[in-house]
């Protein structure tokens, strides 16, 4: 499903469930675009099964399964989801557990809008190359790349802390701290420029401000 069909199936959803609950699935029913009744009514079945969710939470369910969201406690091959942690233009980033080694890692993946885009696709694995042939303490560690449940995923070292956008709303940063993180910002782009080559170094990269 398309973004703007994903969209109309959020504000159709919005529009049903603030009607009284007799009421919700006769005005599902007049929907004229097939797929887009489907979901909707699928939808406001798994509300009916709820015990009184609100509003606020079946729309949030309703942005999860049309977007793709992972919930908390879904298993994604060999990794747990925790929490989302972030997003981009080229996915949806998770704090994850690998359950077969036991640590905590940065889950990246492609938006499912994206999963049958082969320019978006390459893009995405063309990333996970490039990172994963880096070795420098400021470059975080690609460990593995892979494919499961319609999912394509990178599977990152996961790096505590703040990132530099989340450290600065709360103010400016000291004239030392500025210097401290624009060396290794400096030293991690030099790194990846000699080690990969001007074209395919940091694609899509986030800067941390680690914790001490």
């Amino acid at each position: 499903m398309t973004g703007d069909r994903a969209e109309q199936v959020e504000q159709l959803l919005d529009q049903a469930l603030h009607l009284a609950p007799g009421e919700r699935a006769p005005f599902a029913e007049r929907i004229a675009d097939t797929e887009i009744r489907a979901e909707v009514l699928s939808l406001l079945a798994a509300d009916a099964h709820q015990a009184g969710p609100s509003i606020n939470r079946v729309i949030g369910q309703a942005a999860r399964a049309i977007s793709g969201e992972l919930e908390t406690g879904r298993t994604l091959d060999h990794f747990q989801i925790i929490k989302r942690i972030g997003a981009g233009g080229m996915g949806e980033v998770y704090l994850a557990r690998d359950l077969r080694l036991g640590r905590e890692v940065a889950l990246k993946l492609l938006p499912p809008l994206f999963e049958q885009d082969s320019d978006r696709l390459r893009l995405f694995e063309r990333e996970a190359r490039a990172t994963a042939a880096l070795n420098h303490p400021n470059i975080m560690a690609v460990y593995e790349v892979g494919h499961a449940d319609r999912k394509s995923f990178i599977a990152a070292e996961y790096v505590e802390g703040d990132t530099l956008s989340q450290r600065l709303s709360r103010g400016p940063l000291p004239e030392a701290e500025c210097l401290r993180l624009a060396g290794q910002i400096a030293e991690a782009l030099a790194a990846a420029h000699k080690q990969a080559g001007s074209e395919d170094a940091v694609l899509g990269g986030q800067v941390f401000v680690a914790q001490q």
